[in-house]
């Protein structure tokens, strides 16, 4: 036998190994395989360093950060698999989309543990120290904790010392990825708080993902709509009021339309101050981009957004000597 055969025969039996273990149809896979995955291998995360030497506790960077209520919008982008060398928990988000209630078997591999929510219920949670090995968790989900439409997959690793590791899979019957003939429902859009000149994009979501939907929205100048549901504003211009929007999405079984509201302000970088005497940006839209910025005396701002900066760390928002008013709030802390 020659040596291109027994790389034939190598390929084969790996090839009966792997359909083996994956007896289900992939939903949503780490960096494992070269198997494909049908949601992909992203997702969104922050990460939130220990407080202390041989902290071991949670910090969640807001309550609701595994519910769809939490505006996810300015979590860093992420690919699976994914390691970090401080220490700190990372948490970890993803919508999977269903258009039936199926179950779910989620593996895991981490250093050094980890806690699983679907739609805010706690499934799972193991924390077996050392490093990570493929698989060291499997857990089976039942229908019960999973809905048509947008399903919460969110995560909490955590590490206690050094360079860390995670990785994931979760499968599942392909009949739940099976779309039905209904009309479009587009999910409420929240307020959008965008700094000014630095190009923007944002995917509108729906509450059960078709195929072959027309999206327009109205006006169509400066923001635009691809046919992905992704809307786009190459230079966005400040404004002290928002701007309004409507966004359609239509197929052969319907329509749907909801309003999208914009504001457009000042970015404010890390170490700015705004002294009690300086009146220059009030009635503005004031988005602070990360890092400290310290507001001394009375404002009134037209809006105040705090959001994470790049790397996903949360911007922070000082008042001093005084009370700063802002007609609209959006927070990210």
């Amino acid at each position: 036998m020659n040596k291109n055969t027994n790389y034939f025969s190598i390929a084969i039996v790996l090839l009966a190994i792997t359909g083996a273990l994956w007896s289900e149809d992939i939903l949503y896979l780490g960096n494992y395989n070269s198997m494909p995955s049908q949601y992909g291998r992203d997702f969104k995360y922050v990460r939130v360093p220990d407080q202390y030497s041989g902290d071991q506790q949670s910090h969640p960077p807001v309550p609701d950060w595994n519910l769809d209520s939490c505006d996810h919008s300015a979590w860093v982008d992420g690919v699976w698999p994914i390691s970090w060398s401080a220490n700190g928990d990372l948490f970890v988000y993803k919508e999977i989309y269903l258009y039936r209630s199926i179950p779910l078997t989620l593996r895991v591999a981490v250093d050094n543990g980890y806690d699983f929510y679907i739609n805010g219920n706690f499934i799972s949670g193991h924390n077996a120290g050392g490093g990570a090995s493929y698989w060291e968790y499997t857990v089976n989900v039942d229908s019960d904790y999973v809905k048509p439409g947008a399903n919460m997959v969110a995560f909490r690793f955590e590490d206690y010392g050094g360079g860390t590791y995670a990785d994931i899979a979760i499968t599942g019957d392909a009949l739940g990825m099976v779309p039905q003939d209904i009309p479009p429902a587009i999910k409420p859009v929240d307020d959008l708080f965008i700094a000014s000149g630095i190009p923007f994009s944002h995917v509108i979501r729906l509450e059960i993902p078709l195929p072959e939907l027309v999206w327009s929205i109205s006006p169509d100048n400066p923001v635009f709509i691809d046919q992905q549901g992704q809307l786009g504003w190459e230079n966005p211009v400040p404004s002290i009021d928002p701007y309004d929007f409507i966004i359609k999405a239509e197929n052969d079984f319907g329509t749907d339309e909801a309003n999208c509201r914009i504001f457009v302000g000042l970015p404010l970088e890390d170490g700015v101050v705004i002294e009690e005497d300086d009146n220059s940006l009030d009635g503005q839209v004031i988005i602070i981009t990360g890092g400290t910025v310290v507001i001394r005396g009375r404002h009134s701002f037209g809006a105040l957004a705090v959001r994470h900066d790049e790397g996903g760390n949360p911007g922070v928002l000082i008042l001093q000597d005084g009370q700063t008013e802002a007609s609209e709030y959006n927070c990210h802390l």
